[in-house]
């Protein structure tokens, strides 16, 4: 390979993080948001869904650039294949952050957010996966996901405790079911966050070592 593929490619992957960065930010800031009833912070993750898609097209035109001019082999080839997966599962896990923003402003505008702390303890575990993620891609650290099963297997937990709390409450009394239908939809989002990052963790696993795993 040529000196000026590595360099493009190096470029490349600092576009990627830079992407990395603006989806974990959004996500944090997003529960952050739906936790603590937070309308800048909200405001603040709407504002950015469109650079999310602006970084995840041009990243895709230009890896696609590079494997059709050089046709890259071995580790070179596996790191452009996981690039252009894991843009996929960030642009994913920005929307999740987006709709996240968009329920706590509905929740404020309507007049029922309540704090929600539970909710940001799961926050909390989802973003710290797509942060250690998107690491071990940086770094080439897999040592960073060796324990995103439980982990994952945690985000789990705690949905289906929110889910046997919130038909607990809207059983209760009708004037809850807005409330916990928010606090339902928004512990999806975080379990589907977490999915993502086993699924980059997977990515980034074949990348380093040319062999693929399955995190369960």
């Amino acid at each position: 390979m040529t000196s000026r593929f590595h360099s493009d490619l190096d470029a490349l992957t600092d576009d990627v993080n830079e992407m990395a960065t603006l989806v974990c930010s959004m996500l944090d800031r997003s529960v952050t948001a739906f936790a603590n009833g937070d309308r800048e912070m909200a405001e603040w993750v709407l504002e950015r869904k469109d650079e999310v898609s602006r970084l995840d097209s041009l990243i895709e035109d230009e890896a696609l650039r590079l494997l059709v001019l050089h046709q890259p082999m071995a580790r070179d080839m596996r790191r452009l294949a996981t690039i252009l997966k894991i843009i996929t599962y960030m642009e994913r896990i920005g929307r999740y952050a987006k709709n996240i923003a968009t329920a706590a402003l509905d929740l404020m505008d309507e007049g029922l957010h309540t704090p929600m702390p539970k909710i940001a303890t799961m926050g909390g575990l989802a973003v710290d996966m797509v942060r250690d993620a998107i690491k071990a891609f940086e770094s080439g650290d897999i040592s960073l996901v060796r324990d995103f099963g439980p982990r994952d297997d945690e985000l789990d937990r705690m949905r289906y405790d929110y889910l046997r709390t919130s038909l607990e409450e809207m059983k209760a009394c009708a004037c809850n079911v807005d409330v916990y239908s928010s606090y339902l939809m928004v512990a999806r989002y975080l379990e589907r966050c977490g999915d993502n990052a086993c699924k980059m963790a997977e990515k980034t696993y074949y990348m380093v070592t040319g062999r693929r795993i399955e995190i369960r």
